[in-house]
């Protein structure tokens, strides 16, 4: 919703200014006879409010508000959090190229830039509400279960029979 805003301008009145000579008198009125006189009643300013020129500053891209465009960089930075979920559900998406495909290498790189370009500004952002959390989820399951596997694979190593004597030929 715009307001608008009217502002009006008035000529101040001085009383003890300086005198004006008759000729100056004379000369004006003849020039506002002559093209017109003009006589200013207001002055009319679309102006904005602070608020929405402070939201309005804070654009990065202009048409965009800035509230999206703050929620779509925390989206991308938790979407980093999950990038070794979200790429192997992308590669399922969407496969990688194969240079054979492609008549020349700049055409292959091109399509990679793509395919890279849509995985970090729309896959990513999209995904990582969800990939974030179970990134970490699954770094914490491996750092509790660090132990035990350690463990295992220990107890496997010690569980061998006597080391076999090297043959002799």
């Amino acid at each position: 919703m715009r307001r608008r805003r009217f502002f009006t301008a008035m000529e101040p009145e001085f009383s003890g200014g300086p005198l004006q000579s008759p000729v100056g008198d004379l000369f004006s009125g003849v020039v506002s006879d002559i093209t017109g006189r003009v006589i200013t009643a207001g002055l009319q300013a679309n102006m904005r409010s602070a608020e929405r020129q402070e939201e309005l500053d804070q654009r990065v891209i202009p048409g965009i508000p800035s509230d999206f465009q703050a929620g779509y960089l925390v989206l991308v930075v938790l979407g980093l959090f999950g990038v070794p979920i979200s790429r192997a559900w992308w590669r399922r998406l969407w496969p990688p190229e194969a240079a054979t495909e492609y008549a020349g290498r700049a055409g292959y790189l091109a399509a990679r830039a793509v395919r890279g370009g849509v995985f970090l500004l729309l896959f990513l952002p999209l995904t990582a509400p969800v990939t974030a959390p179970l990134n970490l989820w699954r770094q914490v399951w491996e750092a509790v279960t660090l132990p035990v596997r350690l463990w295992r694979r220990l107890a496997r190593r010690g569980s061998d029979p006597l080391p076999r004597p090297v043959e002799q030929q």
